[in-house]
């Protein structure tokens, strides 16, 4: 009987020890779940952080390419400061600094949440490095991995600043030419995202040699949040069904990744599409585009990299609202999609950019595609009812088997397109390379204009307005002048249209208003300054309180001010432009509408707008010596016109006796041009009214002009003030 039940409990306890050990594989997996859940979510930030900053370098490649030889030879300057922030500090990327091929590091930029701050630490490149010990005695014990840049004041210390000195371990793989991903939370800060990366890795020149070293600050909160979402949902799953069976939980676990992964793809998916229009956006774009040119390459056909611009895109918003204007860019894309032949790719870069690869034939011509291309763009466009048509500029850069990759030639397409838009609306360029040339001489100009706001390298010059009965002055024009380092003036047909494009000309029109009336504050009444304005001018919506700043700091009477503003300036936003000529109007300034005759000419803007003079284009009176009949007939009934509406006429570009006697013989009020003075500096005015103060008080037959004013021809004009320089189509401060 005893054995009996011994066999029987023996049997009962061999029947629990399967399930029993399933039910322990069960809790130790479900134990050990959320490690491999920790690890998987951490692997999963390092690919991520690893993606972000691969696209990071390779953003900083195309929007600032000369910062390899900047880090190899001349170094980096305050200067640089916009153009790093503004290349470096882009999505996800909250902070980064550069070193140089020592460890060195020699520029910090960071941003976070509205707080900003960026500067350029340039250290002395002969200063020995400190020893590993040194960089720990140097170190704070509690030194955290992200460390709060110092102040703009602080002295570069060697030991924390050297690279190789403060994290060996790093320094040796990343010369090794590894990535390195450290992630980290940000705890009780507020300074910095709560979960971020920080990325490790080489820079490298165009022709592959090293040009130093990068430490990117990533946030991947919001993917990590996402990650470690997806891995909770899934380990609450696998933990209830691994107390059911150990099989079970393993296979909804295999499942669950399964889905993770899925998840990861999909995310990426998105990562890399603009969601307005479909397209991929520019790093789906690159990943696109790169593809493709690798097929291509190994069959050894050839491909072309096309950029294509919506000319004046913000007057469609401005015009007709946001919410038509994304319904153009929908369109564009889907007629730009319909143009394409199967495996040509597509993509959204900017706001209005668009980008395309297409494969060409040995023999294909590039000009046709871009012309189906315009053509199916500048096709009008119902939105609500209305009509809207846009132009764009295109250009391109044709790229053979076995040349620059895709973002060299979108590099190059991109140059193409800024020499398309220098012509005008609705132009196609392919590259050349001289083009390159007038793109580093841009570079140049804008360099110089931020240099010249810090240094005081602008000034203004003053050219005569006199009166056609009795050629008195009764003004001057202000005209904005800017020298380089060197000394060598500039022209204002290629400084202003760069100021306007990088965002000063608010700055350096505001200061072009205090200068110029704070000068004509000490001339003799009733001597008046005219000055220019620009279309960005009325943009800011700060106009208004600038005029009348300068007005009350320099006490010139508000009669004595005249404003120059450009036909182009009235084709957009018309209501507001209104608003604000009329509060001129109130302050008591003069209006006058520039260059009449060059852009629209409506009717309907001299009735709307209240001018007080009209300024014939100096082309009119250029025609005298082409055309003079055709030239007489036309200005007369300008002058006629103007006579109708009260507006007084001035003609611009005199340069002869000839045209100075025919204007005035037409009843032109007021001439300005060469013949009468060139643009010279303030100091030089005094000699010209000293002149005419005695000629007016002088009895005896007047002496001669002094030799700024009044010249008889032009033969003799300064090489650095042809009138062209005068002259910009489109307005804005000369």
């Amino acid at each position: 009987m005893m054995r009996s039940n011994g066999r029987l409990i023996g049997g009962r306890a061999s029947g629990l020890r399967m399930p029993a050990l399933l039910l322990l594989a069960a809790l130790c997996f479900v134990a050990s779940l959320e490690g491999v859940m920790i690890w998987t979510v951490g692997k999963a930030e390092e690919g991520h952080a690893s993606r972000l900053a691969q696209s990071w370098v390779a953003h900083m490649r195309r929007a600032l390419p000369d910062l390899p030889r900047k880090l190899l030879g001349v170094g980096l300057r305050e200067a640089d400061e916009d153009a790093l922030r503004d290349a470096g500090l882009i999505e996800e990327a909250f902070a980064f600094k550069l070193f140089d091929t020592a460890g060195r590091e020699v520029a910090v930029l960071r941003t976070w949440n509205g707080r900003g701050l960026a500067h350029v630490r340039i250290h002395d490149a002969s200063a020995p490095l400190p020893s590993a010990s040194e960089a720990r005695a140097a170190r704070p014990a509690s030194r955290r991995r992200y460390r709060p840049e110092p102040t703009a004041e602080a002295a570069p210390d060697p030991a924390v600043d050297s690279l190789a000195a403060a994290q060996p371990e790093v320094w040796r793989m990343i010369r090794a030419g590894r990535t390195v991903i450290e992630l980290d939370d940000a705890g009780d800060a507020d300074d910095r995202p709560q979960r971020y990366a920080e990325a490790f890795l080489p820079l490298h020149a165009p022709n592959g040699d090293l040009a130093g070293y990068v430490e990117i600050y990533l946030d991947v909160t919001s993917f990590s949040e996402e990650m470690t979402e997806t891995m909770r949902i899934a380990g609450v799953g696998v933990a209830l069904v691994a107390l059911i069976g150990f099989g079970a939980p393993a296979l909804g676990w295999l499942a669950t990744r399964g889905r993770s992964r899925k998840a990861q793809d999909e995310m990426q998916r998105i990562a890399q599409r603009d969601l307005l229009t479909g397209l991929p956006n520019r790093a789906g774009f690159a990943t696109e585009a790169s593809r493709l040119a690798q097929e291509v390459a190994k069959e050894g056909e050839s491909f072309a990299v096309i950029c294509i611009d919506i000319d004046g895109f913000h007057s469609v918003n401005d015009l007709h609202g946001a919410e038509s204007g994304d319904a153009v860019l929908r369109r564009i894309a889907a007629g730009l999609r319909a143009s394409l032949r199967r495996g040509d790719i597509l993509g959204r870069l900017g706001a209005d950019m668009f980008g395309v690869v297409v494969r060409l034939a040995p023999d294909a011509q590039l000009e046709p595609i871009l012309a189906r291309l315009s053509t199916r763009c500048a096709a009008p466009i119902t939105v609500s009812g209305r009509a809207i048509s846009v132009s764009v500029s295109i250009g391109a850069c044709r790229m053979d088997a076995g040349a620059l990759g895709v973002d060299g030639g979108l590099r190059r397409a991109e140059i193409a397109l800024q020499e398309a838009r220098t012509l005008g609306q609705g132009q196609m360029r392919v590259f050349r390379p001289e083009m390159e040339t007038r793109v580093r001489r841009r570079r140049q100009v804008e360099r110089s204009i931020r240099d010249g706001i810090l240094r005081n390298r602008f000034s203004l010059h003053y050219q005569p307005l006199v009166r056609a009965e009795d050629g008195r002055t009764r003004g001057f024009e202000a005209l904005m002048r800017l020298t380089d380092a060197s000394g060598k003036p500039i022209s204002p047909g290629e400084f202003i249209p760069a100021a306007e494009d990088i965002g000063a000309i608010d700055q350096l029109g505001a200061w072009a208003l205090h200068e110029a009336t704070a000068a004509a504050a000490q001339w003799p009444e009733p001597l008046t300054v005219a000055v220019n304005l620009s279309v960005e001018q009325f943009r800011d919506g700060g106009l208004i309180a600038s005029v009348r700043s300068a007005l009350d700091a320099s006490g010139l009477a508000p009669e004595r001010l005249e404003l120059e503003v450009t036909e182009s300036l009235l084709i957009s936003n018309v209501e507001e432009v209104e608003a604000q000529l009329e509060d001129l109007k109130a302050l008591g300034v003069s209006l006058a509408m520039d260059d009449f005759g060059t852009g629209y000419s409506s009717l309907s803007y001299l009735w709307r707008f209240r001018f007080d003079r009209l300024k014939l284009d100096r082309s009119f009176v250029l025609a005298f010596d082409q055309k003079p009949d055709r030239a007489r007939t036309t200005i007369s009934a300008i002058i006629a016109l103007g006579r109708r509406l009260d507006m007084k006429v001035t003609a611009e570009g005199v340069e002869t006796r000839s045209q100075a006697e025919a204007l005035v013989d037409l009843g032109c009020d007021n001439l300005q041009g060469f013949y009468f003075g060139a643009p010279m500096p303030e100091a030089q005015l005094r000699e010209v009214m000293r002149w005419e103060a005695e000629a007016e008080h002088d009895l005896a037959p007047p002496r001669k002009r002094p030799a700024a004013f009044g010249r008889e021809d032009i033969a003799s004009r300064p090489a650095d003030d042809p009138p062209d320089l005068e002259r910009r189509a489109g307005g804005g401060l000369r």
